[in-house]
């Protein structure tokens, strides 16, 4: 849990204080040290990557008893075929890659789409303290919410390849390189899927999108 002195690791970068390369070296020399028999070191991967993984199932699933399923199917099957990482780059594209072939597993077999669920915090209570001196800060705070739960709802709709390389791209923040590690699809076609996607939103949400995802360049 959060306290008031912790800082959150942006979306998209390894879930500890690491930079990129240093997360990088960090992972390749726990990938050398499982494989030479230490399988403690595996939980090195696990800090850097766990959350990011639950937090893609999610993304995807809608579901969070099938994300921390997969999340953790995901992490068990990283720690078995871990021989087969080829060691380049970085660890993260070839763990979601393991995340999303098990999330459309998942959805195949499932043949559903999951929508986001009612923020039950989302109750109208909040114009009840509207003669406070918070009560503005809390209806900005409210209106927030209720448009993340719309874009939420929103991304829940998408095709299935549309939704999976937005929320690798927007949310996650991965380039397009990593995105192609991750899914196995050329950087041309998911260009093609994000623009698409980001099309089907603002014609849902409009102005509202670009309020809250913006596209950073490559």
């Amino acid at each position: 849990m959060a306290t008031a002195g912790s800082k959150r690791p942006p979306e998209g970068t390894p879930d500890v204080g690491l930079d990129a390369s240093a997360a990088d070296q960090a992972d390749r020399l726990a990938v050398a040290r499982v494989l030479e028999g230490e399988r403690d070191a595996f939980a090195g991967i696990v800090a850097r990557h766990g959350r990011g993984i639950h937090r893609l199932a999610f993304r995807l699933l809608r579901d969070p008893a099938l994300a921390e399923e997969v999340a953790q199917e995901a992490l068990a099957r990283a720690y078995t075929g871990l021989g087969s990482f080829r060691g380049e780059g970085s660890i993260r594209p070839w763990l979601y890659r393991i995340t999303a072939n098990l999330c459309r597993d998942v959805m195949k077999r499932a043949d559903r789409r999951e929508h986001a669920s009612a923020d039950p915090t989302l109750d109208g209570t909040a114009t009840a303290v509207g003669g406070s001196p918070f009560g503005r800060l809390r209806e900005v705070e409210v209106d927030r919410r209720r448009a993340l739960a719309a874009l939420e709802g929103a991304i829940a709709r998408l095709p299935d390849g549309q939704r999976e390389a937005f929320v690798l791209r927007l949310i996650e923040n991965l380039p397009y390189e990593e995105m192609e590690a991750a899914t196995g699809v050329a950087v041309g076609a998911l260009k093609v899927r994000v623009h698409r996607a980001r099309e089907r939103l603002k014609a849902e949400l409009g102005e509202l999108l670009d309020g809250i995802v913006e596209e950073t360049p490559t």
